[in-house]
């Protein structure tokens, strides 16, 4: 969600990002993808989840950016990516967009993520609705 940080991870300048809110139904975000050097921290994930929604930011990237980002997130051997339907809130509109999601084999339950993992990622939570960042930055963290 954070700008910087994926301005940063694409060599990129942040204002070439065309940013809106999104809205993901009937999944949840986790913090249950195992971190591979610490086996008690917790990376984000999605899971599906009737009646629960996930807000997200859209980004419009080539596949060139999208491979990039493949290779950061260890994809296909930690996350994968796939095409998931999403409301473009900005034109109340359904569209495609990719979404990554942990690996089966590194999901586990009582994982926390790194305080600084989570700023991180609440710090590019501007376009996100206050009910739900309030929650998220509550979420218990490992350090």
């Amino acid at each position: 969600m954070n700008a910087a940080v994926l301005a940063r991870r694409l060599d990129r300048d942040c204002s070439s990002f065309r940013r809106r809110l999104a809205v993901l139904a009937d999944y949840r975000l986790m913090f249950n993808k195992m971190s591979l050097s610490d086996p008690l921290v917790g990376y984000a994930n999605v899971m599906p989840a009737p009646g629960h929604r996930v807000e997200g930011i859209l980004n419009d990237l080539d596949d060139v950016g999208l491979a990039r980002l493949d290779a950061i997130e260890l994809v296909p051997h930690h996350y994968t990516r796939s095409l998931v339907a999403v409301c473009d809130v900005m034109n109340a509109t359904l569209i495609s967009a990719e979404i990554y999601t942990a690996h089966p084999a590194w999901i586990r339950d009582g994982l926390r993520p790194l305080r600084s993992y989570l700023d991180c990622l609440t710090g590019g939570g501007d376009l996100l609705t206050n009910d739900y960042m309030m929650p998220l930055r509550g979420v218990a963290c490992r350090d």
